[in-house]
């Protein structure tokens, strides 16, 4: 992984030396993970894993929307992450099960789209696991292919739109430069598809701590409306709360695709992440 002082050479050399210090001190370290395609079989009961079937605890029905059942994305041993020391806000054992629209129906711009996507959480003994069939009326194309997961360490890096970014006021120039620079440092660091847990997203279409903000409070953000709405001002200061939970990519191994190579990106308040409330997670995505 690459170093704090790394960083900031690296900002300085692409003439960013006015805030090379400020925008390294907003860099977070995360887990990222890749996949390879796996028979199910070979996947121990409880693992992580992306794709395939949950291994859901007795009781827990598959969650549904408007009537119909919500495609299984991927699972999350905590156990398996809490090594890593920026995970140290989520609890140390258990499992996080994400679901999804099927049909993608839903982007996280709109309040009425809450209940489209669902985070799972479970803290019972692997023994009370069963891996659970899709319900008959999952299509084929949101049975995604069974991963298996490799975590790892990463740094990662505000967006050029980010809330954090703009807080620094950079020059036309100098926000020229931080995209140029995040671009390499993606090709750099990045090189393989991969997917993120915690830390600062890959955004593609720009900020999402605002909009989750907003939304999640009532607002519609599918245009300009919410932003300009008068109960923004009393909204904005809550948006720095919201944190990156879980980015998932696009995904050739796992036959996932979100919208024109996009990504599912799921967050949760700093105050359900400290309560291990994951019912309030909201989800944004984005594409090119």
């Amino acid at each position: 992984m690459i170093t704090m002082d790394e960083l900031r050479e690296g900002l300085i050399s692409s003439g960013l030396g006015r805030v090379a210090s400020d925008i390294a001190a907003l860099a977070q370290v995360c887990v990222r993970f890749h996949t390879k395609p796996i028979d199910e079989r070979k996947i121990p009961l409880g693992s992580s894993k992306l794709g395939g079937k949950p291994d859901l605890p007795d009781g827990v029905e598959w969650p549904s929307w408007q009537g119909h059942a919500l495609g299984f994305l991927g699972q999350l041993n905590l156990a398996e992450i809490s090594g890593f020391a920026c995970c140290n806000l989520l609890p140390k054992s258990g499992l996080l099960y994400f679901f999804y629209d099927p049909d993608q129906g839903t982007w996280g711009f709109d309040p009425e789209d809450k209940g489209s996507w669902k985070v799972i959480s479970s803290s019972g003994p692997v023994d009370q696991l069963a891996r659970r069939n899709h319900p008959e009326e999952i299509p084929d194309y949101a049975r995604f292919r069974p991963c298996a997961v490799k975590f790892f360490e990463a740094l990662s890096m505000p967006g050029a739109e980010s809330l954090p970014i703009a807080e620094l006021e950079l020059s036309e120039r100098e926000k020229e430069k931080y995209w140029d620079f995040l671009e390499e440092f993606r090709n750099q660091h990045w090189a393989e598809e991969g997917h993120q847990i915690l830390g600062r997203p890959d955004e593609i279409q720009g900020d999402m701590q605002l909009e989750c903000q907003l939304v999640s409070n009532g607002l519609y953000c599918g245009d300009e409306s919410g932003y300009r709405s008068p109960r923004r001002e009393q909204l904005d200061p809550g948006a720095a709360a919201w944190k990156l939970l879980l980015q998932m990519d696009s995904d050739e191994n796992a036959a996932m695709m979100w919208g024109d190579l996009g990504s599912l990106y799921f967050w949760i308040h700093e105050k359900d992440l400290q309560t291990g409330n994951f019912d309030n997670a909201w989800m944004i995505l984005q594409c090119s």
